[in-house]
């Protein structure tokens, strides 16, 4: 049997039509958008509490949140993050330390997030074989194995993001780490042998005008499969111009475009819709079409490609697949479910 729903942002609208029969969705932009109630029309989301009018729907405890959703994938992006990849970058940077003789290292992150990079730099982390160490110990070890500790003694982290909702939660995580904050914006610790200092800069670095000087790193953890390749290449370039030697740049997480369950699920039959539920397969390729549409890069060698076009060449690559548990992972886990139930909608 067919049935008629109505998504509308009157709730008087959506009872008037209760009464003949008509199932209701509110969206009201703010408890649904009208993207979310085409997938909870077509059963790719559950309701939620607030937009559900039927006592009999199953609903859904989930919310969006992107503070939640960052804070649940840096534990996953940490473990992701390729070990080898990761110990090579320390080996640059250390090679670096010993030319310039200058004992300071100059990274900007674009895209930070919650500082998770950061993070990784002063702390390590991952697990088991995924576990890394702190890049920072990674490379006064490089060091003193030939005698030269001492040429690495500072730490300017210059940290980019554009959605200011994230900022109290920078805040929060460079108090956990330690940080005092000495200026507007600017904060400092000291850890034996080493001051580092974070500058916050809340905007789109594509958009600043007083870029940092003599970078040594840039650095966009899930970040380059945002952009189209050549048009990544240039705002680096752009952003990097006052730098007085090339920067090392440092893309870990590039999304592939593949994703999967383990195990994998077949074509199954639905008993009550008397018609096929597509395979993982089929629901992931809408997931991967839904974010091309949206001018994602889906093709790391276009990156890789770009870069030496422009002049640059490939240190090294590595893999960095997620791994999600739902049950260890639980939050991250729901997310995807509910961003692969809106990519599905248009389809």
């Amino acid at each position: 049997s067919k049935r008629i729903i109505l998504l509308d942002d009157s709730l008087y609208n959506i009872r008037q039509a209760s009464t003949v029969g008509i199932h209701g969705i509110h969206v009201n932009g703010k408890d649904r958008t009208l993207e979310e109630g085409l997938a909870e029309a077509l059963g790719h989301i559950l309701p939620n509490g607030n937009t559900s009018l039927d006592p009999k729907s199953p609903l859904s405890n989930y919310k969006f949140s992107d503070v939640k959703y960052l804070g649940a994938k840096n534990k996953v992006d940490a473990n992701a993050i390729d070990t080898i990849v990761w110990k090579a970058l320390a080996e640059e940077f250390a090679l670096r330390l010993q030319k310039t003789k200058n004992g300071t290292l100059r990274v900007a992150d674009l895209g930070a997030g919650m500082l998770s990079m950061l993070e990784l730099f002063i702390n390590g982390g991952g697990e088991n074989e995924q576990l890394k160490a702190s890049m920072l110990s990674l490379i006064r070890n490089i060091l003193a194995s030939s005698g030269n500790s001492d040429e690495f003694t500072e730490l300017q982290y210059f940290a980019y993001e554009s959605n200011t909702n994230l900022l109290g939660g920078c805040k929060e995580k460079l108090r956990k780490l330690g940080f005092q904050e000495v200026a507007g914006n600017k904060w400092q610790v000291s850890l034996p042998e080493m001051k580092v200092t974070v500058h916050l800069r809340p905007k789109d670095f594509q958009n600043e005008q007083n870029p940092p000087e003599s970078l040594d790193l840039i650095m966009g953890c899930c970040f380059a499969d945002l952009f189209e390749p050549d048009q990544l290449v240039l705002s680096l370039q752009r952003f990097a111009h006052k730098s007085s030697h090339s920067p090392l740049v440092y893309l870990p997480i590039t999304f592939a475009g593949e994703t999967r369950f383990k195990t994998t699920r077949p074509f199954a039959e639905n008993k009550k819709g008397n018609r096929l539920v597509p395979s993982d397969t089929t629901a992931f390729q809408m997931y991967a079409r839904s974010l091309i549409t949206h001018g994602h890069n889906l093709d790391h060698s276009r990156i890789v490609n770009a870069m030496c076009n422009f002049g640059g060449s490939l240190i090294a690559k590595g893999s960095s697949d997620w791994i999600i548990h739902p049950k260890k992972n639980q939050y991250l886990w729901e997310t995807m479910m509910y961003f692969f139930g809106l990519s599905g909608a248009s389809e």
